[in-house]
């Protein structure tokens, strides 16, 4: 999805573990409880209970509720104030979820960091390869 500023949006609590991957730009993710959290191109933010939170172009914009329906991705046009992410959701079976996504904080945020993480960099950079055909209207599956 991309986001042009001024952009704030809330997602409602859903029964999946969520997650957001910061392809380009900046923004701002607006937890439940706590402080909003800034996020840049690489970070990659999961929900492993589907917490209701926001995302934003600023610390200070207001939420307002986002579409039922997440739109595909549209270039941003070398846009400085666009950010453009992938959000997305796995459902599974809660009777029989792994121990460990109990044990989870509510968010977990992996920031992009130079030498950290390289098999997740290795992914988003795959995900941002995959831009160019998302922007033309495909869904992920």
């Amino acid at each position: 999805m991309t986001h042009r500023a001024p952009f704030g949006r809330r997602f409602p609590a859903v029964d999946a573990a969520g997650f957001h991957v910061v392809l380009q730009g900046l923004c701002w993710l607006f937890p439940a409880d706590g402080d909003p959290v800034a996020l840049a191109p690489g970070d990659v933010v999961f929900l492993p209970r589907g917490q209701s939170h926001g995302l934003a172009d600023s610390p200070t914009t207001a939420l307002a509720d986002a579409p039922a329906a997440l739109t595909a991705v549209e270039p941003a046009d070398g846009d400085p104030a666009a950010a453009v992410t992938l959000c997305g959701a796995y459902t599974f079976d809660r009777a029989r979820s792994h121990p460990m996504l109990g044990d989870l904080p509510e968010i977990v945020h992996v920031p992009a960091r130079a030498g950290r993480h390289a098999a997740l960099r290795a992914v988003v950079d795959l995900l941002d390869g995959a831009l160019p055909f998302l922007r033309d209207g495909a869904e992920a599956g």
